[in-house]
């Protein structure tokens, strides 16, 4: 797992990950991080109407790195830290998840997605896998959608993506409540697993 450092300085996030095409945009329309933000929400619709005119049609991988990279500074500027980025988890095989902050209750992992027609499915089934490893993971869908995340949110309550806590607007209120609410927990650091709990032997 890769952890995010404390300070996004020039968007250049540490731990092998090198300045992409979207994070070059980032450059120009951040140029000074510590840029005061009323809200998380204020950040993301701010930084996101910023980039699109840089960003133009742009190809759909750029505009999923660099939304994800706005989901990044959020959570470092709002004290949401450490958290781990673009995760693999163990025990969960081929499944690569956004955002993963642990609390002494369990993960909770966070999907950015700048549109949901085609992704919610994907999101759902890594729901899935986390809880079938953490039953009590929450995973939350972050996205700039507001048709589709309502559309999602009913089937959310209507029992048909199971394993999904809900699906967030992170340009609105809803993605302050939740930097609030994990706020108001215990962030750790993610636990060491170990694979073999005991053996009488070790042959080698």
């Amino acid at each position: 797992m890769t952890v995010a450092p404390t300070y996004l300085k020039d968007l250049e996030l540490q731990n092998g990950l090198v300045p992409t095409q979207a994070g070059e945009i980032l450059y120009q329309v951040l140029p000074d991080i510590e840029e005061a933000f009323a809200q998380p929400s204020e950040l993301v619709a701010k930084l996101w109407s910023r980039s699109a005119p840089i960003l133009g049609g742009g190809q759909n991988s750029i505009r999923g790195e660099l939304f994800e990279l706005i989901i990044a500074i959020a959570l470092v500027k709002f004290g949401l830290r450490p958290f781990y980025y673009q995760v693999k988890l163990a025990l969960i095989p081929e499944t690569d998840y956004d955002f993963v902050i642990w609390t002494r209750s369990g993960p909770v992992v966070i999907s950015a997605k700048t549109s949901l027609r085609e992704r919610i499915k994907q999101a759902a089934l890594e729901a899935v896998a986390l809880k079938m490893v953490h039953r009590r993971a929450s995973s939350y869908v972050l996205t700039l959608d507001h048709i589709e995340a309502e559309n999602a949110n009913r089937k959310v309550m209507a029992g048909d993506l199971p394993a999904l806590t809900a699906v967030i607007k992170a340009d609105t209120f809803e993605f302050d409540e939740l930097c609030q609410c994990l706020g108001q927990v215990e962030i750790i650091e993610g636990p060491t697993v170990a694979l073999v709990a005991k053996s009488r032997a070790a042959v080698k």
